[in-house]
């Protein structure tokens, strides 16, 4: 036999545990090497530890433990599954009364009913197990008051103290050494209630209850006697008050509101606030203030609100005498109804539904029709200011109560309106007031600048003038000097042989170094000369008179001009003009002179700046002008652009400044832009302004009004 740790096999294939829990193990053919374990037959000695265990072949099998020698015959088959009963055998009460004695029973004839002071019960129970009967293991339920089974245990007693009082049942089961369960035993048995809770005690309850109620109900009576009167009198007396308390809030409500409207003195901010307390007083659901205009012969709506929903402005014929609002106003007197159906023929003759009207809210939706109505007339200072009015769905809506609470808004809304009015004529005289002192600041800011710069003007021109006369002399002495240069040379070259070919020849080259200085007099001379000229027309300023002119023919005229004066000048000059002309502006009331002179400077700097552009690069460059005109309905815009190399921006600020060029020294004076300036500025109105990108593209924006 083979033995691997607490296993041992015998030469059957038996496989046996050693140690605590004995057990034998037999193979099974399936599943493949499992085995069916058997401990029934070894519960016996359970407790023992088994060290060894030796099989013989007739089937009796030894086991040895420390203190024991233990023989087993596998041949004798035992049933280890046989039934056997649980027992009651002893319940006492209150701890010395014996209602079941004895052996034990298994049945029970009837259950008894015990009074309730016998409510604490104790049972003892056993088992008809005699194996090893000190190892019996026990449950008990007493239905009615366990939830469910106790816990096995060893005891063979079980104890209850202070049952309520009801049906019990309690039941008991065994469990011996092989782990078989026994067949329960049943005891039941009643507890009665205490005689507090018996249909007695309640009946007499409800006696005692039923007199004591009559007897409070007849105290009770003559309290409430007394104190209905004591509470008669007293809310007689805090009516009274309330009512004075009331009548008293409603003088300072009406105070605080009449505050509150007369305090604005905007028209639609009284309506509104008006509205916000009338509809906290008083059912508003429509709502409407009239302004009346007896000059149109017209009532004019500026607030009519139905369910919080406002009425597209809408005005009322006065001339229709067939309306409620028409004849408040005319008699002066309010108009009071509570159903309007049967009441109308007091002030109209016939009754016209709002839908019949036409009138419509703004969502689009139709009014609907209301029964109740109040037309109060706002009157100041005997002068009919208009109409308000409340109306309600429902009939009967209104009291005298709410007639005179609308009077003394009315009242209110009367002083604020005339307050408004007043105001509106003040502020419209106060805004007429600074709208010519702000006339005549500009007026006298524009006397100031004219004379600055018919000052300034007058001294450049003075200057020009004095500048002119004598660069005149120099200019024409420098002429004068290179024609005698060309006369002593010939003079010369004749007393060639008297003086010698040395002498001739240092007198020529004093001579051609003489006529080259005075050609250069000469040539600066005639530079600064235009540079005079600049300045005297720049100061001359706008003189021309205005004319209507058609700008377009204007501006195309200024194209034309600048494109072949310079084809003239440089045969090589070309460029692709476009042109976009909006013919929709007409004619302008402008001076054409000077409007054309800014014209063919910005053209003329646009040819200029392509040109140079393409003079610089040796890639099929294509000089491009683009023209542009367009309507802007309160001005007119002109776009001038071209391709050249743009303007750098440390030099952009600087352009409209007098006497600054980009052009090289003698090709531009630096006037030309300053010029433009002033004449669409300061002449017409106007604005200009440029636009650019270095190496790609320069656009002067020209925006002129519409009425210049």
């Amino acid at each position: 036999m083979r033995r691997a740790g607490p296993y041992k096999e015998d030469s059957r294939g038996r496989v046996w545990v050693l140690g605590k829990g004995m057990a034998l193990g037999t193979r099974q053919s399936r599943p493949a090497e499992s085995y069916q374990w058997l401990k029934a037959p070894f519960r016996r000695f359970s407790d023992e530890f088994i060290i060894t265990v030796y099989p013989e072949e007739n089937g009796v099998v030894w086991f040895g433990s420390a203190s024991e020698l233990i023989r087993y015959d596998s041949n004798c088959e035992m049933n280890y599954a046989v039934d056997y009963p649980a027992l009651v055998r002893r319940v006492v009460v209150r701890e010395d009364s014996m209602i079941l004695g004895g052996a034990g029973r298994r049945g029970q004839p009837s259950a008894p009913t015990m009074a309730y002071v016998h409510n604490n019960i104790a049972f003892a129970y056993s088992a008809s197990a005699y194996e090893d009967a000190s190892r019996l293991q026990f449950q008990t339920w007493l239905e009615g008051f366990d939830e469910h089974w106790s816990n096995w245990n060893d005891n063979t007693e079980k104890e209850y103290t202070n049952l309520p009082h009801g049906d019990y049942q309690f039941r008991v089961r065994a469990k011996n050494i092989y782990e078989h369960v026994s067949q329960e035993a049943v005891y039941s048995f009643s507890i009665l209630p205490p005689w507090y809770r018996t249909w007695f005690a309640y009946g007499g309850y409800a006696v005692i209850f039923g007199l004591l109620v009559f007897a409070v109900d007849r105290v009770q009576r003559r309290r409430l006697i007394k104190k209905e009167r004591e509470r008669a009198e007293f809310r007689e007396a805090k009516l009274r008050a309330e009512a004075e308390n009331e009548r008293r809030k409603n003088v300072e409500l009406l105070s605080e509101i009449g505050k509150e409207i007369t305090a604005s003195l905007d028209i639609d901010t009284i309506f509104y606030r008006l509205y916000e307390h009338v509809n906290q007083l008083a059912d508003a659901s429509i709502f409407g203030v009239g302004i009346y205009h007896p000059e149109k012969e017209q009532i004019e709506y500026r607030l009519a609100i139905e369910k919080g929903k406002r009425y597209a402005p809408y005005t009322r014929d006065t001339r229709d005498k067939n309306q409620f609002p028409v004849w408040c106003i005319e008699n002066r007197q309010p108009v009071f109804m509570n159903d309007v159906t049967k009441e109308h023929s007091r002030y109209i003759n016939e009754f016209k539904s709002a839908n019949v009207e036409g009138m419509v809210l703004e969502d689009g939706t139709l009014p609907e029709e209301s029964f109740s109505l109040i037309y109060l007339p706002l009157i100041s200072q005997d002068k009919v200011l208009g109409v308000i009015t409340i109306q309600s769905f429902q009939k009967n809506a209104y009291t005298d109560f709410h007639l005179n609470l609308l009077q003394n808004l009315a009242a209110y809304t009367a002083i604020a309106l005339d307050n408004a009015a007043a105001y509106r004529q003040v502020d419209a005289s106060v805004q007429q007031l600074n709208a010519t002192l702000e006339n005549l600041k500009a007026t006298q800011q524009q006397l100031v600048t004219q004379q600055k710069l018919a000052s300034l003007g007058q001294l450049t021109a003075g200057i020009a003038h004095e500048i002119k006369n004598p660069l005149n002399f120099v200019n024409n002495f420098a002429v004068l000097s290179v024609d005698l240069m060309k006369e002593l040379s010939e003079t010369l070259a004749q007393q060639k042989d008297k003086l010698g070919e040395e002498v001739v020849a240092e007198i020529e080259d004093l001579l051609a170094t003489l006529e080259q200085n005075a050609e250069k007099i000469n040539h600066h001379g005639k530079r600064a000369d235009g540079i005079v000229k600049s300045m005297m027309q720049h100061a001359r300023g706008s003189s021309g008179q205005r004319e209507m002119v058609e700008i377009n023919r204007l501006l195309d005229d200024a194209v034309n001009l600048v494109y072949h004066g310079m084809r003239a000048n440089d045969a090589s000059f070309n460029v692709t003009i476009e042109k976009e002309y909006d013919e929709t502006i007409g004619k302008l009331n402008v001076v054409p002179q000077d409007l054309s002179r800014v014209f063919l400077n910005i053209i003329n700097n646009a040819c200029y700046a392509a040109h140079q552009k393409k003079l610089t690069r040796r890639d099929g460059f294509d000089p491009m002008l683009s023209v542009l005109s367009k309507n802007l309905s309160d001005k007119i815009e002109i776009r001038i652009r071209d391709n050249g190399n743009g303007i750098p921006a440390d030099v952009r600020e600087k352009i409209f400044t007098p006497f600054f060029t980009t052009k090289p020294t003698g090709q531009g004076t630096g006037l030309g832009l300053s010029i433009s300036y002033d004449i669409v500025v300061q002449e017409h109105k106007g604005g200009i302004k440029v636009e650019t990108e270095e190496g790609k593209f320069t656009e002067f924006v020209v925006r002129l009004p519409g009425g210049a």
